[in-house]
């Protein structure tokens, strides 16, 4: 409840923010609030999504705070109909997953690949919670190639730095 509460505030805080520039106290003060044990990560819920958050991965904030790119919603939400195939490459927490097992109803199917074992937890978990039962997850990276190569986990929190780059990742191998 309380980190429910906590992305409210994080979303509504820029609407009523007067001044050009600061509009990233909330976000800063949440963050340090959570890494203080006020609070923990939580349900918070996002376009009739329930979403999985904890306030210290960048990516599970910014999604719940509703920061996910509007350009790649928008042209989701427009390109996909009743009863077609979707494919999430790097799913993350599955916003994206969702909005398009929505958008493809149950006579779609969406498949999710999501390659680090501790998103993937996160991402089955958002799915159940959303009864998105046209939703399958993968859990392995997509290249170029076949075969088998190193996967490095994002930090801890920064999970979207996922990568088969250690260079790009700053995590460890999995």
């Amino acid at each position: 409840m309380l980190t429910s509460l906590a992305v409210l505030v994080l979303r509504t805080f820029p609407l009523w923010w007067p001044f050009p520039r600061g509009k990233g106290i909330a976000a800063r003060c949440l963050l340090t609030a959570a890494k203080l044990g006020l609070i923990g990560p939580g349900w918070a819920k996002q376009d009739g999504f329930w979403l999985w958050t904890d306030i210290e991965d960048f990516n599970q904030r910014e999604t719940a705070m509703g920061a996910f790119d509007k350009t790649v919603l928008a042209a989701t939400k427009a390109c996909l109909s009743k009863g077609d195939v979707f494919i999430d490459i790097g799913a993350n927490i599955g916003y994206l997953s969702l909005i398009a097992s929505r958008q493809t109803g149950p006579t779609g199917r969406v498949v999710a690949f999501e390659p680090n074992p501790a998103t993937a937890e996160v991402l089955r978990q958002n799915l159940r919670r959303n009864e998105a039962a046209n939703v399958s997850v993968r859990e392995m990276a997509c290249s170029d190639r076949s075969g088998s190569v190193d996967f490095f986990t994002g930090t801890k929190r920064h999970s979207g730095r996922a990568s088969l780059s250690q260079e790009n990742s700053g995590g460890t191998a999995v």
